[in-house]
């Protein structure tokens, strides 16, 4: 393993609303992904901040939506290893609840749009992560 290789921790939550619209944010398209996909907020664990800490932030910071996180432990664990892009990442998936806020891109640098969706309407292009997570949870 080179120096520059390393591990990363992220976190990933289902945001759902009252009525179970779940909250998707579009990435950017990027020189790996050949189109713009529908996932869930996403980001990496910083230090000192649990899992359930890190998801609520990130999805504040990535839609401007607060939310509740059902439980604090992970709904499942998933691990990714994308050779192409020399990333390897442990993902803990976690479930929450609207709490406030209007949603809105608060990061257009990485996002091209912040959307609810009904789950008899979700867009054909999510993201491998998020279509699993959506499977898993919706089964649980």
């Amino acid at each position: 393993m080179s120096s520059e290789q390393r591990i990363d921790v992220a976190c990933a939550v289902l945001v759902f609303d009252e009525r179970n619209n779940v909250l998707l944010v579009k990435r950017r398209r990027d020189p790996h992904v050949p189109e713009a996909l529908w996932c869930w907020p996403t980001g990496r664990l910083e230090f000192g901040e649990t899992g359930a800490q890190a998801a609520a932030r990130e999805t504040l910071e990535e839609t401007g939506v607060t939310i509740r996180i059902l439980s604090p432990h992970p709904q499942h664990v998933s691990e990714y290893i994308e050779p192409v892009k020399e990333e390897h990442c442990v993902l803990l998936e976690y479930v929450g609840r609207y709490v406030s806020g209007e949603e809105q891109n608060m990061e257009p640098e990485k996002h091209d749009a912040v959307r609810w969706f009904s789950l008899a309407s979700l867009p054909e292009n999510l993201s491998f992560s998020t279509k699993t997570a959506l499977e898993k949870v919706l089964k649980d």
